[in-house]
């Protein structure tokens, strides 16, 4: 009835109804897995397909490198056998002047230290393998009295070489022709040795180029041979290699190059794996060194590196996120069952409050109607009756008081007038008219206050009420005893101030002590069960001290009492007031010099 006259009920009491909460919550936990072994599932096969597109950027970035450098090779090769052709020169060969085309060989191989051998092939136009003749030249011996000469110098010999001639008819039938001069470059292909033997061929033509009138016929064959390890200079490869080495990405790149199956890579020292990641040849249409091989591998950007470094990134990265959503679902889960166990304090708490309503109203109305109809119509009784309603009246006050102040504490339109005042004189005064309570009054409530004034910041009005909750909770769990005993003392501690209210009644467990303060908690104890009430006298003593900046504890052992401790801070402005007692009287305040 009397709940009926509020027509705002507050939050709190609200009770939340768990139906289907914990249904709901398993089935968002089961979309949150799904969507995190998804997620780990999609960060794997993005990181398996980002190798293989890492492995192609990097092969294909390399190539490029490899290409380029493959390609300035050749030019350098083909340009200096061009150099060393021309500088021979044709019209000797034309006119097949033997001595002079010895002579030219001479100066050649001289000037050419790179050259291997030098050859000169003649033949009639049209009638190649008719009248095919190949010479080989051999150098100058200065030890030989015998050796010819021309100008005082020794001069080599041009000399027929049928193993020479036939390696060269089968290089010369494996190139491709064009009518026009050109430098043609093969080996012969059908003798393995040769490989490593690159021949380099210009044709000679009856007439010169500029002059004909008509198809160019040849009548012979400039040719010389070579090796990569001194064709077109001994250093070549190593300085082509150093060049691109330091242009390519700082020096990160690293390039190899081998002249022959067997003999191992040349290249600059570097530290770590040496082995090339992509290798290239000239292409079989160059005809061109088919043993030198050209490499390169990156140890800062090698596919391997890569792969792992970004799976195992992706990796780290798909955990922390499962890791994060399985904080939040814990999180969730345990919000949500803190929650649930909200919602059934709260139910716990209307029926603690359907029962503590009940039982002043009934005692009320009961007295009341015995008043109303005048069966009580002795003096004595009518003062009794009266006090009962007025007890009880106050006890339901009390308990209306209660809820009304946390309702206010909860929705935080409490405020606090923190005046400098004595505490002492306050919790005196408080325990005073609690005496006078029934609850009380079969209770020895002494005191433990020093002497002097306590003066400190507090709001007297919310002091008291909260003083007055620790005195109830003492009075109502003080156990059997029948005249049970209650101390309330009043010290400084550090730089707080102590109010303890002292009972030898039946304790606290450590398990409750952890959520005594808690609104709407109530111990399983069956003891403390059977004393009633609401869960709200100690919540909103603590939340009467963290008003104040202070808080509230509890010391307690089962069976043998408990000690609640509220702690104010004291402000630096009061701190500097000090209080002078003689023999026992107080004399007043003085202000710190």
């Amino acid at each position: 009835m009397i709940l009926k006259k509020f027509k705002d009920v507050p939050a709190f009491m609200k009770p939340t109804s768990p139906r289907n909460t914990y249904r709901y919550l398993f089935v968002a936990s089961a979309a949150v897995v799904i969507a995190v072994l998804a997620l780990l599932f999609m960060q794997y096969r993005s990181a398996e397909r980002t190798q293989e597109y890492a492995e192609k950027t990097i092969k294909a970035n390399l190539g490029l490198h490899l290409f380029a450098l493959s390609e300035e090779a050749k030019r350098g090769i083909l340009d200096h056998a061009t150099h060393v052709i021309h500088s021979i020169g044709q019209v000797r060969f034309r006119k097949r002047d033997i001595p002079d085309i010895e002579r030219a060989f001479t100066r050649a191989s001289k000037r050419y230290p790179e050259i291997d051998d030098l050859f000169v092939v003649f033949f009639e136009a049209g009638q190649e393998n008719e009248t095919w003749r190949a010479f080989k030249f051999i150098p100058p011996d200065r030890n030989d009295p015998n050796v010819q000469t021309f100008e005082g110098s020794p001069v080599g010999r041009l000399v027929p070489d049928a193993a020479i001639s036939d390696s060269l008819r089968q290089a010369w039938g494996s190139v491709e022709k064009e009518p026009q001069p050109a430098l043609y470059t093969a080996h012969d292909p059908n003798v393995a040795e040769s490989g490593s033997r690159q021949y380099f061929i210009h044709s000679i033509f009856a007439q010169d180029s500029l002059d004909r009138t008509g198809p160019l016929e040849a009548i012979g064959l400039v040719v010389f041979s070579a090796v990569p390890e001194k064709f077109p200079s001994a250093d070549y490869f190593q300085r082509l290699v150093l060049k691109h080495q330091n242009q390519a990405r700082e020096g990160k790149f690293r390039f190899t190059f081998n002249t022959s199956p067997g003999l191992g890579e040349h290249a600059l020292p570097s530290p770590g794996d040496t082995s090339p990641k992509l290798t290239r040849r000239f292409a079989d249409s160059d005809k061109l060194f088919p043993n030198l091989t050209f490499g390169i591998s990156a140890q800062d950007i090698d596919s391997n590196f890569l792969h792992n470094e970004y799976r195992e990134s992706s990796v780290f990265l798909g955990l922390v996120a499962a890791l994060a959503a399985i904080l939040a679902l814990a999180f969730t889960w345990r919000a949500t069952r803190r929650e649930m166990q909200l919602a059934q304090m709260k139910s716990d708490f209307l029926a603690n409050i359907s029962h503590e309503l009940k039982t002043p109203l009934t005692a009320i109305r009961a007295f009341g109607d015995l008043l109303h109809s005048g069966r009580a119509n002795k003096p004595e009784r009518i003062r009794e009756y009266g006090g009962m309603i007025k007890t009880e009246s106050d006890r339901l006050t009390s308990l209306i008081s209660n809820i009304l102040e946390m309702s206010r504490l909860e929705r935080g339109i409490r405020k606090y007038r923190l005046e400098t005042g004595d505490l002492r004189n306050t919790v005196e005064e408080t325990v005073k008219i609690f005496k006078h309570s029934p609850d009380a009054a079969a209770c020895d409530i002494k005191l433990a206050l020093s002497h002097q004034p306590f003066r400190t910041k507090f709001d007297e009005g919310a002091i008291r009420q909260a003083l007055i909750n620790l005195l109830s909770n003492a009075v109502r769990y003080s156990g059997g005893d029948s005249h049970p005993r209650i101390v309330v003392g009043l010290r400084r501690d550090a730089e707080d101030a102590v109010i303890e209210v002292r009972d030898f009644g039946i304790g606290v467990s450590n398990d409750d002590q952890n959520n005594i303060f808690e609104p709407f908690n109530r111990s399983t104890n069956d003891d403390i069960q059977a004393k009633g009430g609401t869960g709200l006298g100690l919540a909103i003593v603590r939340e009467v001290a963290r008003g104040h900046g202070g808080d509230v504890s509890v010391e307690s052992k089962l069976g043998e009492g408990s000690v609640f401790r509220l702690r104010l801070p004291i402000p630096d402005e009061v701190k500097e007031e000090v209080v002078e007692v003689e023999n026992g009287a107080y004399l007043g305040y003085r202000r710190r010099a």
